[in-house]
C-alpha cells in the first residue's frame, strides 16, 4: 500500500524543509507589491534566484513576461496589459517577477525558464527599462513631504521627471496627452509602467473632492489619456491589475467598468486582458511552491490504488471519480486529494478574506507540516483528505475562522468537532484525540460550509462529497460513513441537514438538547419503557399466550410466546443460549411436558444497544416536550419538538421491532431459530409475523396431512385416542404442530374418507370381541370411510388401518349372515352411525377376536401376566435414549433366545434400516446405533422393535424389569402386541 507515511519515510515525497521546521511566516505567501519595492518582504519574495526558482511559471505568467520582453525589445506585442482578475489571482505575484526580471536581470538571466523565454522572444539579453513600479496602497492624496498626490505625480517622480506634471499633481488635475508623451519619452529609454491594486487608490480617492467631481473619477480620466498615449508610443508598455467584483470596493469596480470597456473597443492588437494562472494549474504552482521532490512513479501508482477504491465503491462517489481524467488529476495534486484543493479554490476561496492562490498554498502549508508530524497516526491513508485537515492545529483552525472572519465559528469546531482537551464530540464518539472517523466526517462538513454565499443550495456537503472527501481504503468506507452521520446529526450540536446535504451553523441545533437530555437518561428509566412497550406490541395475538419478560413459565395450554429480558438472554443467528433451551425444557426444576407449545422471542444481540438509544432519545425528547414551559429558549423549538417525538416513538417500535426478531423454537432434540423480518403480507402485528414466519417455516401448520398422523404418531399402535393424539403434537418437538384442534380433527376426518385409519366411539373393550349380540352396536360407533356428522371428538378412538379393516370384515359378516337368513336378524342397519355406507347387520352368532391384545402403555404390562409378548417397539427422538434402553433391554432379553431386530433410524442427513435381523449381542447393536445417531442428531426419529419366535412369557421378574422403563415415559413411546 502506497501510504503517506510510506513516501515520507522513503523519500518519495520531500517537502521543504523550511515548511517542516515551520520557518515559513505569514509573509511568507502574502506578500505586498510596496514590501519588495522597498526591501522588507519575506526571502522568498525578495531574494529574486529564491523567487524565480520556486515559481511555476504558468502558461500565461510565460506569455506576460514574453509580451513585455517582446514589447520593450522590439516596440512588438501589444502595449496595455490588464490583469483583471480576484484577489490572490496571482496578479502581485507577476508584478513582483517583472519588477526582478529587470531589476535584477543578470539573476534572472541565470534561471532556465526565463532563459526559455529568452529564446522564444528571440532575445540574447534582457534589454535595460526604465521601470515605474506603483503599489497603490501608497499613494495618498494627502501630501506627505516629498510624496506625490496623484498616480500621474508619482509615475513622474519615478520617470525623473516630475517637473513636468508638478502642478497637475498638486492641484489634482489630469495632465493632457501632450505632457503624458513627454514624460514617456524623457529617460531615452524603453518604459515599463506597473500599477498594483489600483482600485484601494480608487477608494480613498474618492473622499477627495476636486471641483463638482473627485480624484477618483479624475484618475480614471487620467487613465483614459495614458492608454492613448502608451498605445501610441514606440516601446512604452503599460500594466494595471483590476479587481473582480470584491463586496469592499464595489463601487470602485463599477467606476472602472467603462475603463475596461474602452481598452477593450482598443482591439486585440493594443490590448489584452490576462489571467497569470488558470485554475487547472494550481496542482503544479502548489508542487513547485511546497515540494523539493516528489516520486512521480510513486504518484501514478497512488492514483491507480486510489481510483480502483472508487471503481470497487463506484455507487458510492461520484461519476466522475473512475473517469481517466480524474486519475490524472490525482496524479497532479498528489499528496493532496483533488477535493481538498477543489474546495479551497472554488468553493472557500469565493469568501472575499480568503485570497485564493496564497490562501491555498499558506492553509495546504500548515496542513502538510501536520501531517507529516503526526503521520504516524495516519499509517494507512495514500492522500491528504479533507477529512484530516488537523482543527486541533491552531494555525490551520485560524486560517479557516478567524483570518476569513468566520471566527464566530471556532466555538462549533471545538465544541463539535475537536479540541484540546479532547472533548469534542466527535473525538468522544470515535475515542480518539484526533483523525477517528467522526472527526474525519464533521472536518469535511465544516470544510463545505465555508463559502462566500448565503444560498441554501450551495452550502453544506452532499453525501457522494461527503463520501469522496473522507473514505479511505482500509481505514473508513463509504456506507459507514453515511451511518456515521446519522449518529452525528443526532449528537453534535451545530450540524444540520437541509436540502439534501450537511453543514454547520452558529446557531446551536436542538439536537444538542436533546444529546444533552439523552445522557441524563438511566437504565432505570429505559427499561421500564422498552418493556411497557415490547408488551404493548405482543398484547393482542389471535394465536399466542404472552409472557413479557417472564422467564419461568408453566406448562401452557396454548402455543406461549415468551419475550425474553435483553439484560439476561440475547442471541444471534450462529448460537444458542443455554438458558433458551432452559425455558423450552424446564418447568421449574422439572421437566416440561409439553415442550413444542413453547416459543421464545429474543433480541439479538448486535443490536440491543440501538434499542436502549432509541429508547433513552424518546424519553429525552418527551421530557424536553414537557418543560417547553419552563425554559422560554426552546419555545421556538414547540412544533419541531413534536415532531422529533412523534419521529423517536416511530422510531423506537422500529427498534424494538429490529431487535425483538429472533424466535428459538424446539425442533426434535435440537433448538432451532428464525428471523422475522418485514414482508409478512396482512401481518397485523407482530405476533402476526412472528406466527407467519413460523408457518413459513413449516414449524406451525394450517393443515395437516392426515398420513403424517399415521407415520408420525399412529404407528404400530392398536388404538390411541384423538386427545391422545393432540396431546403427541403439544409434547414432542419432533412433530408438527397444529395451528388448533380444528387442524387435527380435519386430518383426522380426511384420514376416515380416505380408510387411512378407523374411528370407535365407543369403549375399546366394545371391539375385543364383536358378536352376533353386540355388533349393531359396535357397527353404530364404528367409522372407516366415513366420518361422524359432528367430527371428532377428543375422547374417540383412532384404530390403524389393518385392525379397522378386520372390524369392518367382521361387521359385514354378520350383516351379509342376516341377508341371507341363515340367522335371526334384522336388515337395514346402517353402521358408522348412519352417516355414509348401506351395510346391514343381522344374526346371533358369535364371531369372537383373535386373543392379541396391543397396548401402549409400559406401566399396564403387570395387567397381562401369563399372557405372551408378541412383539414390542420403541419410538423416540432423543439420542441419549440409547444408554437407558440398552440396559434396561438387557435384562428384558436375558435368556431369551430367537429374537428378531428391526431398526429404523433417520435425520436430515442419514438413513439407517435393518428388517428382521438376528442379532446376538444387543449391546453392541446398541453402542453401534449411538454412535451412529449421535453423529447425526438432528432431526432425530429413532424406531426399535422385537419379534419374538419363542415364548416370553409376562411374569413377575418381567413385569419388574418392564417398570424399570416408566422412568423413560417423558422421551420414549412404547407399543406390543401381546397373546393371550
Amino acid at each position: 500500500m502506497n501510504t503517506l507515511k510510506e513516501a515520507f519515510e522513503s523519500g518519495k515525497l520531500v517537502p521543504y524543509n523550511d515548511i517542516l521546521t515551520g520557518k515559513i511566516t505569514e509573509n511568507s505567501f502574502a506578500v505586498g507589491f510596496h514590501a519588495v519595492l522597498n526591501g522588507t518582504a519575506d526571502k522568498i519574495y525578495n531574494d529574486p534566484a529564491v523567487y524565480f526558482n520556486l515559481t511555476h511559471m504558468t502558461k500565461n505568467l510565460r506569455g506576460i513576461f514574453n509580451d513585455v520582453l517582446t514589447r520593450v525589445s522590439k516596440g512588438g506585442a501589444r502595449p496595455l496589459l490588464v490583469i483583471d482578475t480576484t484577489f490572490g489571482g496571482g496578479k502581485t505575484h507577476t508584478l513582483v517577477g517583472l519588477y526582478h526580471l529587470f531589476k535584477h536581470s543578470s539573476i534572472a538571466k541565470s534561471n532556465k525558464n526565463i532563459q526559455s523565454i529568452l529564446k522564444e522572444a528571440k532575445l540574447e539579453n534582457i534589454p535595460e527599462v526604465t521601470m515605474v513600479a506603483i503599489d497603490c496602497h501608497n499613494i495618498s492624496s494627502v501630501k506627505k513631504g516629498a510624496d506625490a498626490r496623484t498616480l500621474w505625480g508619482e509615475i513622474g517622480k519615478q520617470l525623473g521627471c516630475y517637473n513636468l506634471v508638478e502642478s497637475f499633481d498638486k492641484e489634482l488635475k489630469r495632465p493632457d496627452a501632450s505632457t503624458l508623451t513627454k514624460m514617456i519619452n524623457s529617460t531615452g529609454k524603453p518604459v515599463l509602467i506597473m500599477i498594483d491594486e489600483l482600485v484601494n487608490h480608487l477608494k480613498d480617492a474618492r473622499a477627495e473632492k476636486v471641483g463638482d467631481t473627485n480624484l477618483a473619477e479624475v484618475t480614471v480620466s487620467f487613465f483614459h489619456t495614458m492608454t492613448d498615449v502608451i498605445v501610441n508610443s514606440k516601446n512604452a508598455m503599460f500594466i494595471i491589475t483590476l479587481p473582480g467584483t470584491e463586496s469592499a470596493y464595489k463601487k470602485e469596480s463599477e467606476m472602472l467598468e467603462e475603463y475596461k470597456k474602452m481598452v477593450k473597443e482598443l482591439g486585440s492588437r493594443e490590448a489584452s486582458f490576462t489571467v497569470p494562472m488558470e485554475k487547472s494549474e494550481i496542482y503544479e504552482v502548489i508542487k513547485k511552491r511546497l515540494f523539493e521532490k516528489i516520486d512521480e512513479t510513486y504518484t501514478r501508482q497512488v492514483a491507480e490504488e486510489l481510483q480502483q477504491f472508487y471503481t470497487n465503491n463506484s455507487e458510492s462517489f461520484p461519476d466522475e471519480v473512475v473517469q481517466q481524467a480524474y486519475y490524472e488529476k490525482i496524479q497532479k495534486s498528489y499528496p493532496f486529494h483533488p477535493a481538498l484543493i477543489d474546495l479551497l479554490y472554488e468553493r472557500i476561496s469565493t469568501i472575499t478574506e480568503f485570497q485564493r492562490t496564497r490562501g491555498v498554498l499558506r492553509l495546504l502549508c500548515h496542513v502538510l507540516r501536520n501531517v507529516y508530524n503526526n503521520v504516524h497516526l495516519i499509517p494507512n491513508d495514500i492522500v491528504i483528505t479533507p477529512g484530516i485537515v488537523d482543527f486541533n492545529d491552531n494555525s490551520i483552525s485560524q486560517e479557516l475562522t478567524n483570518k476569513i472572519a468566520r471566527g464566530e465559528f471556532q466555538n462549533v469546531i471545538k465544541t463539535d468537532i475537536v479540541n484540546d482537551d479532547s472533548e469534542g464530540k466527535c473525538q468522544k464518539l470515535d475515542s480518539k484525540d484526533k483523525f477517528g472517523s467522526n472527526v474525519r466526517i464533521a472536518t469535511s462538513i465544516y470544510l463545505y460550509t465555508l463559502i462566500g454565499t448565503t444560498k441554501e443550495a450551495s452550502i453544506g456537503c452532499s453525501p457522494k462529497e461527503l463520501v469522496l472527501s473522507t473514505a479511505v481504503d482500509k481505514v473508513t468506507y463509504p456506507k459507514d460513513i453515511l451511518n456515521d452521520v446519522i449518529t452525528l446529526e443526532n449528537n453534535l450540536w451545530y450540524i444540520y441537514n437541509k436540502t439534501g446535504k450537511w453543514h454547520f451553523d452558529v446557531e446551536v441545533n436542538i439536537n444538542r438538547v436533546i444529546s444533552d437530555e439523552t445522557d441524563g437518561v438511566s437504565k432505570l428509566e429505559y427499561d421500564p419503557e422498552i418493556k411497557k412497550r415490547l408488551g404493548k406490541m405482543l398484547e393482542v395475538s389471535d394465536y399466542f399466550d404472552i409472557e413479557v419478560w417472564n422467564h419461568d413459565v408453566r406448562n401452557p395450554h396454548k402455543p406461549k410466546l415468551v419475550a425474553v429480558n435483553y439484560n439476561d438472554i440475547k442471541g444471534s443467528e450462529d448460537k444458542v443460549p443455554e438458558s433458551i433451551k432452559e425455558i423450552i425444557e424446564k418447568e421449574g426444576a422439572s421437566f416440561r411436558t409439553k415442550k413444542n407449545l413453547i416459543y421464545v422471542l429474543v433480541p439479538r444481540e448486535d443490536r440491543i444497544s440501538k434499542l436502549i438509544e432509541a429508547s433513552k432519545r424518546f424519553i429525552a425528547i418527551r421530557e424536553i416536550k414537557g418543560s417547553i414551559k419552563s425554559k422560554p429558549e426552546l419555545k421556538t423549538y414547540s412544533s419541531k419538538i413534536e415532531e422529533l417525538l412523534k419521529e423517536s416513538e416511530s422510531n423506537l417500535n422500529a427498534s424494538i421491532e429490529l431487535c425483538y426478531s429472533l424466535i428459538y423454537y424446539p425442533h426434535g432434540t435440537i433448538i432451532k431459530n428464525l428471523v422475522v423480518q418485514d414482508g409478512y403480507e396482512g401481518a397485523k402485528n407482530l405476533p402476526d409475523k412472528i406466527y407467519m414466519a413460523l408457518v413459513k417455516a413449516q414449524k406451525i401448520v394450517e393443515k395437516l396431512a392426515p398420513i403424517y398422523i399415521v407415520d408420525k404418531i399412529l404407528g404400530s399402535k392398536s388404538e390411541i385416542t384423538v386427545n391422545e393424539i393432540h396431546a403427541n403434537f403439544e409434547e414432542s418437538p419432533s412433530y408438527l404442530l397444529p395451528k388448533n384442534k380444528q387442524v387435527l380433527y380435519d386430518a383426522i376426518s380426511e384420514g376416515l374418507v380416505n380408510k387411512l385409519f378407523g374411528l370407535y366411539i365407543g369403549g375399546i373393550g366394545d371391539i375385543l370381541s364383536i358378536s352376533e349380540s353386540n355388533y349393531e352396536k359396535i357397527g353404530t360407533n364404528f367409522y372407516f370411510n366415513r366420518k361422524p356428522a359432528s367430527g371428532p371428538k377428543d375422547a374417540y378412538y383412532i384404530l390403524p388401518k389393518e385392525r379397522a379393516e378386520a372390524i369392518e370384515n367382521k361387521l359385514n359378516s354378520f350383516s351379509d349372515k342376516g341377508k341371507e337368513g341363515v340367522t335371526k336378524g334384522r336388515s337395514g342397519f346402517t353402521y358408522g352411525g348412519g352417516d355414509v355406507g348401506t351395510g346391514t347387520l343381522g344374526g346371533k352368532g358369535v364371531i369372537r377376536e383373535p386373543d392379541f391384545i396391543d397396548i401402549s402403555d409400559i406401566s399396564k404390562i403387570g395387567e397381562y401376566k401369563d399372557w405372551e409378548i408378541q412383539n414390542m417397539g420403541f419410538t423416540f427422538s432423543n439420542v441419549r435414549v440409547f444408554p437407558q434402553l440398552q440396559t434396561k433391554l438387557s435384562l428384558i432379553l436375558l435368556g431369551i433366545s430367537n429374537v428378531k431386530h428391526s431398526v429404523n433410524i433417520s435425520s436430515g442427513k442419514m438413513s439407517l434400516t435393518i428388517n428382521e435381523a438376528d442379532i446376538s449381542d444387543l449391546n453392541s447393536l446398541m453402542e453401534i446405533l449411538f454412535k451412529i445417531s449421535n453423529m447425526f442428531a438432528d432431526d432425530l426419529n429413532a424406531h426399535i422393535e422385537l419379534s419374538f419366535g419363542s415364548e416370553l412369557k409376562i411374569d413377575d421378574d418381567l413385569v419388574d424389569n418392564f417398570d424399570q422403563l416408566n422412568s423413560l415415559g417423558d422421551v420414549l413411546k412404547f407399543n406390543s402386541k401381546l397373546k393371550k
